[in-house]
């Protein structure tokens, strides 16, 4: 296949949009398909990166967006994208995103017969998590979203969701396109790795204790305060919390919990590249896997707790509860409160071999998610769009 991929989201940046992409191009080109990613560069500057023999970066002009820190937002790339569609000999488009990139890349491939496909990475509580500050309008632009959303998917020869929660939500917003429900997957062999335990608290600077890992963006969207919140109810000297990511907060709780004199037991690591060791790492670390956010499509940052053995304890939210079973691989604690996130944590510190059963039993369920898996399943979904094209 040719294929191209448009996002809004690439590295540099780290997001699970990102992770995402570039798992599935990389994976797409080892199997010998030609890949070219459409993303947005660094500044206001066109280029053509080689990134391998199949894969090809492209990327368009961009400012910074308003509302995410390190986010780009391309700048009309409508007519370089029609040129370099109209010229190429392209099978089929997958977007990640419906927004500046993909609306060019979708017109542009339409025009030439090339089916359009989209993946859905997002609900609509997490656009509307960037506007608090015109909650009394957000009945209104949720609608006018939706309608955005519904029409743009319905012109998609199929739309994939990463969870059966956001493909039944997609499907009663009244999208009428074909969805498959399809994990974005995780690199198994990857995430269960062994490194020397020493090692790994030398480099983090962490205590010989047991350790409270939460990774992912320190965004409004994330449920950042019922964690910072659970983090003060549990008595000094029972765990260590590793914080690993950036984003618009990060800042901001470096600040809170000094202030909350909380600043000994928690470290920041600041972002940390997907590639690499120090991701694996911080997982292998860790005894016990938090995640409050309470509107997550999926999770990548939950499979790759499973995929290192670790309990997990996560809001009963969003797609969250189809990854965790409450009392067989981890807990499930009450959306928005502390009270709730610290007895759970209490609770496994209390019974390191209920965390053992539980981090053993995400090794075994976590396989039908396998990487490997997911771009199978991708490229057989590709083809049938592609053979079915009239």
């Amino acid at each position: 296949m040719r294929l191209i991929i448009g996002t809004e989201s690439y590295y540099p940046n780290i997001s699970g949009l990102s992770v995402a992409t570039y798992l599935l191009a990389t994976r797409l080109a080892k199997r010998g398909h030609s890949v070219s990613i459409m993303a947005p560069s660094m500044d206001l500057s066109f280029s053509k990166v080689e990134v391998q023999e199949n894969l090809t970066v492209i990327r368009f002009p961009s400012f910074p967006n308003p509302f995410r820190h390190t986010f780009r937002v391309t700048f009309f790339p409508g007519k370089k994208i029609d040129e370099i569609v109209t010229s190429g000999n392209y099978d089929l488009v997958l977007l990640q995103d419906p927004t500046s990139i993909g609306r060019a890349l979708k017109k542009a491939a339409l025009k030439n017969n090339i089916p359009v496909t989209i993946y859905n990475h997002f609900s609509l509580d997490y656009v509307l998590s960037y506007l608090s500050w015109l909650r009394p309008l957000h009945g209104i632009i949720g609608s006018s979203i939706n309608s955005y959303l519904v029409n743009f998917y319905n012109g998609c020869a199929m739309v994939f969701a990463p969870s059966r929660l956001i493909g039944e939500s997609l499907k009663k917003s009244g999208v009428k396109a074909r969805i498959e429900v399809v994990s974005t997957g995780v690199d198994l062999s990857r995430f269960y790795s062994f490194y020397a335990p020493a090692v790994i608290r030398k480099k983090f600077g962490l205590p010989v204790m047991p350790v409270i890992l939460h990774v992912g963006r320190l965004d409004e969207d994330k449920g950042l305060e019922t964690l910072f919140g659970a983090i003060k109810l549990i008595p000094p000297g029972r765990a260590h919390f590793l914080i690993c990511g950036g984003g618009n907060l990060l800042e901001y709780y470096k600040k809170k919990v000094k202030e909350d004199g909380n600043g000994s037991h928690v470290t920041f690591t600041g972002p940390l590249p997907h590639e690499g060791d120090d991701l694996p790492q911080a997982y292998q670390i860790a005894d016990i896997f938090v995640i409050p956010s309470t509107i997550e499509t999926q999770s990548i940052v939950t499979m790759e707790a499973m995929a290192s053995g670790l309990p997990v304890i996560a809001a009963n939210s969003g797609a969250l509860p189809e990854l965790v079973e409450d009392g067989v691989n981890g807990f499930l604690f009450s959306p928005g409160d502390p009270t709730s996130l610290a007895e759970k944590i209490v609770r496994l510190l209390e019974s390191p071999d209920l965390a053992r059963r539980m981090g053993d039993e995400n090794i075994k369920s976590i396989g039908g998610r396998s990487l490997e898996k997911t771009v199978t399943r991708m490229e057989e979904l590709f083809m049938e769009v592609i053979n079915n094209k009239e």
